[in-house]
């Protein structure tokens, strides 16, 4: 396709993701249980395992298509109360205390077998998290008045307290009822209104002080922003790594519950027992990104670690699963052509989430942007969709233009800039035809400065008309036109345009 070096036409192809930062479609899937789901592992988009009442480990290997239960009754008939999954095969997973015992379970062939690699007596094991193949962290309830935190360097198959009690704290400690790890970087959440961090991986510890008496969740998107919440009393955000927390504005109802997930700047919490809420200004306001059948209320919502889907288990059994982070509306093209009477933008989206339309928004500076026109949306839509503007009151020079995607819930993202450099018509133009010599079509360009009656004719070497192009009325502007000369044999011709009282030639040559 040939690139029009000419005044009059400017065209910029930006690829560019307008991104409102949310899950774009939430499904249910059947588990086949109706035992209550305690907790998730979600490894990546394909893989998740969830631990439920009576003993029942669901496993996952096909994104969700098909839920096995492969705690088989080798861990007995307990509630799985916590679980961790780092592949589709190794596993450890966590039993509700009985009148004597809370058990850890591990397997490394994808629930085929399990092997107990942990009693703590009297107590719950809250927490596990492994931090790579085989190293790793486990916490849960004190015992003898200290923190009970273990580490791992065989992924699991045993454990070491020694040094990682944190005598330094001692019993105001109290009990651990959240815990976030990624990497090196540990937080726990306490019920004496702190948290305690650690850089380096449990050497030691610093505690933070929060306006929570007892945190029951801890999430953080970056090294800097967190979320902690427990009921009663909502939740609160960070963005300096925990030194300092504020309250977070929550709807009604969500403050009572007790977990949450995020990616980027949003989070998704439980609202209630039948909503799943986001956020994608960090917590400034909220809204309803799910309705779920009941059951939310004191499950979890779980992000993938290596993915861009969430899955949250139900007190009823129930599944949901959240597809697609952060593509509610993916723009894969923004033109901009001008044509000495309009700017025409032109864009595509791939997916659409919520959309309720577009801002065109236009500058001379690319600093101040104004709104000059809406296009609507077509809300949610799996399939590609196409649209166009036409700018009528644009000024000479170079204009910038920019799109301000809105969803219907008011969140908005603006796209990549386009720059286009108009310039006004102020006389008749033919371009020479391209490519040239052709076979056998060729492209005419031409420029009115009137709405004229256009009449394009081709005509042979020795000046007879053999072919009409073009004869019809078009507007003031740029134009161009098709030529196909199949029906023509191989020479030299040469291409009329006649426009008011304007006539121009130019010669073009058929090569076949």
């Amino acid at each position: 396709m040939k690139t029009l070096i000419y005044s009059l036409l400017v065209l910029l192809l930006v690829y560019s993701t307008v991104s409102a930062q949310q899950w774009a479609w939430w499904e249910e899937q059947t588990s086949g249980t109706t035992n209550y789901i305690w907790a998730n592992s979600a490894v990546d988009d394909n893989v998740c395992w969830m631990g439920a009442n009576g003993g029942v480990v669901l496993r996952t290997t096909n994104g969700g298509a098909n839920w096995t239960n492969v705690g088989g009754g080798a861990i007995g008939t307990n509630g799985v109360y916590n679980i961790f999954a780092w592949d589709a095969n190794l596993a450890l997973c966590t039993t509700t205390p009985t009148p004597s015992a809370t058990f850890v379970y591990r397997t490394t062939n994808g629930g085929a077998t399990w092997t107990q690699v942990f009693t703590q007596a009297g107590g719950f094991i809250d927490n596990i998290w492994l931090t790579s193949e085989t190293n790793g962290f486990m916490q849960g309830d004190p015992v003898g008045s200290r923190w009970s935190l273990w580490k791992t360097t065989d992924a699991g198959a045993t454990w070491d307290s020694t040094g990682l009690y944190l005598a330094q704290v001692g019993p105001e400690a109290g009990y651990i009822n959240a815990m976030y790890v990624n990497g090196s970087n540990m937080y726990f959440g306490t019920n004496n209104s702190k948290v305690y961090n650690s850089s380096n991986n449990g050497t030691s510890w610093i505690a933070q002080s929060m306006p929570l008496t007892n945190p029951w969740s801890i999430w953080f998107n970056s090294p800097s922003v967190g979320i902690a919440g427990g009921p009663p009393e909502g939740y609160v955000v960070t963005t300096n790594g925990g030194s300092t927390w504020s309250p977070m504005p929550m709807p009604p109802g969500s403050e009572n519950t007790f977990s949450v997930t995020g990616y980027e700047n949003q989070w998704y919490c439980l609202g209630d027992s039948s909503r799943i809420i986001g956020s994608s200004d960090n917590g400034g306001s909220w809204y309803t990104a799910y309705s779920a059948p009941a059951g939310l209320w004191s499950s979890n919502i779980v992000k993938a670690r290596n993915g861009d889907v969430a899955w949250a288990g139900r007190d009823n059994g129930g599944i949901t699963k959240g597809i697609d982070i952060g593509l509610p509306v993916e723009l894969t093209a923004f033109t901009a052509t001008a044509n000495g009477k309009e700017v025409i933008l032109n864009w595509t989206t791939a997916t659409e989430l919520n959309n309720q339309g577009f801002e065109i928004e236009r500058s001379e500076d690319n600093i101040s942007f104004n709104k000059i026109g809406f296009v609507p949306g077509f809300g949610t839509t799996t399939e590609p969709k196409s649209y166009s503007y036409s700018d009528q009151s644009v000024n000479s020079g170079t204009n910038y233009y920019r799109l301000k995607q809105v969803d219907f819930d008011g969140s908005y993202e603006y796209s990549d800039v386009v720059e286009v450099d108009f310039k006004a018509f102020n006389s008749y133009v033919l371009e020479q035809c391209y490519p040239n010599p052709f076979n056998p079509t060729t492209t005419i360009g031409f420029g009115l400065q009137n709405k004229s009656t256009v009449n394009i004719t081709i005509l042979n070497a020795i000046g007879e008309e053999v072919a009409v192009v073009l004869n019809e009325e078009r507007e003031a502007g740029y134009h161009q036109v098709e030529f196909n000369a199949a029906t023509l044999p191989s020479g030299v011709y040469f291409y009329q345009l006649k426009a008011d009282s304007y006539i121009e030639t130019k010669k073009m040559i058929l090569m076949k």
